[in-house]
């Protein structure tokens, strides 16, 4: 189990009899750590995470790896560049498995295995481009296929069920590609101004099915859902139960540049480049409500955003990589029959913690909290002398 530390416990200790009003939906974002390797030209433009390490899409400087068992002790232990005279820019990123996939601009795809993450080793390389401003900008990977937005080239399609030798197995070309989204059988692609819509019928052969015309900075797709980032425009979120016919249920403005997005349980953190990163509540995605918010830090620009268990990551640009606590606000109301009603936002798996106000040490509750849509929720028998409450991370 991992706790925060003692210096943000505070954020979210409540004592007892304080109820919050207003706080129920409520989620803070608190910067613990920080990490910034802008040599060679370098700027976190993208971020993966999986298990204990973050990978990073550094620009010039190629593929950072960062261990982030303790979020708020960032290092940088492994670092690869094999651009092709280094003039390419790591631009986009996805990790499957002990696989790590680099959208790599005019140097096309590489592929890294990290089974050892301190020493990234490239393994697989391709760049079937014919068009002459090609620019690998954002990569997908689902079930033994890469999804590679490649500009001027449109959308690739490659098998990578060996990574060490990806297969271009398919091409279509309806615009500028600069970001892509897969799922089962069906790929989301930003052409520029227009977002598309794939069915992806075998042998891999793509099979437009809708589009719409709207700014597309980066795609999500959650179970019935697509959240865009669509820049000065705000968040735009369909229902693509139907790819034929996606259905906008909401636009919210961001008040900014929304460049980036990441979904986890009930909640989308947008990456909003000048203005930091905001949170929204979508557990009704009709309705998007923003529940939290943090500034620009320092002379980054907020890109692109991973979240962790209860951790958000956040490619700062030129101010490299930071990490957020994501810390929801607690609640605390009286309910019937002398007990007390905790809830709070859902965000990643957190238990309740208690001490008495006279002294003594946290002592993690062993009630299992109750899942409630966007909510965990505790009705506990109310102490016999006043008592301190905290939520602490899984």
């Amino acid at each position: 189990m991992l706790n925060l530390r003692a210096w943000v416990a505070p954020v979210v200790a409540i004592v007892l009899g304080c109820a919050v009003a207003g706080a129920r939906a409520q989620v803070s974002l608190i910067n613990v750590g920080h990490i910034n390797n802008t040599n060679n030209n370098g700027r976190a433009f993208d971020v993966a995470v999986s298990g204990n390490f973050a990978y990073v899409a550094n620009y010039m400087d190629g593929l950072r790896v960062y261990d982030i068992s303790d979020p708020f002790n960032l290092v940088n232990v492994g670092h690869t560049n094999n651009s092709a005279e280094n003039v390419a820019s790591s631009q986009g990123i996805a990790v499957a498995g002990n696989h790590v996939f680099l959208a790599n601009a005019n140097d096309g795809l590489r592929i890294y295995d990290v089974s050892i993450p301190a020493q990234p080793k490239n393994i697989g390389h391709t760049n079937n481009s014919t068009a002459t401003r090609a620019y690998a900008e954002d990569v997908a990977v689902v079930n033994g296929l890469a999804f590679l937005a490649n500009g001027t080239d449109g959308l690739r399609i490659y098998d990578i069920s060996n990574p060490a030798f990806p297969q271009n197995i398919s091409h279509t070309n309806n615009g500028y590609a600069s970001s892509v989204a897969a799922t089962e059988g069906r790929a989301y692609l930003g052409n520029g101004a227009v977002l598309r819509i794939y069915e992806i019928l075998p042998p891999a052969i793509p099979v437009q099915q809708a589009f719409d015309s709207v700014a597309v900075n980066d795609i999500t797709v959650s179970g019935d859902y697509a959240f865009v980032a669509i820049g000065s425009a705000g968040l735009r979120i369909y229902n693509i139960t139907n790819a034929a016919s996606p259905v906008i249920v909401a636009t919210i403005n961001t008040g900014s540049g929304a460049v980036g997005i990441a979904i986890s349980r009930h909640y989308a953190y947008v990456a909003n480049w000048g203005d930091g990163v905001r949170v929204y509540d979508i557990s009704n995605p009709a309705q998007p409500l923003n529940v939290g918010y943090t500034p620009r830090i320092g002379n980054g620009f907020a890109r692109r955003i991973a979240v962790s268990g209860s951790y958000l990551y956040l490619a700062n640009s030129t101010d490299g990589l930071r990490s957020y606590a994501i810390l929801p606000k607690l609640a605390i109301q009286t309910a019937a029959a002398n007990t007390l009603h905790f809830s709070w936002p859902a965000t990643a798996d957190f238990r309740l913690q208690a001490k008495p106000v006279s002294g003594g040490e946290w002592a993690t509750l062993p009630d299992v909290p109750v899942s409630a849509g966007a909510f965990d929720e505790l009705i506990l028998p109310q102490p016999a002398a006043p008592t301190l409450y905290r939520l602490i991370s899984q």
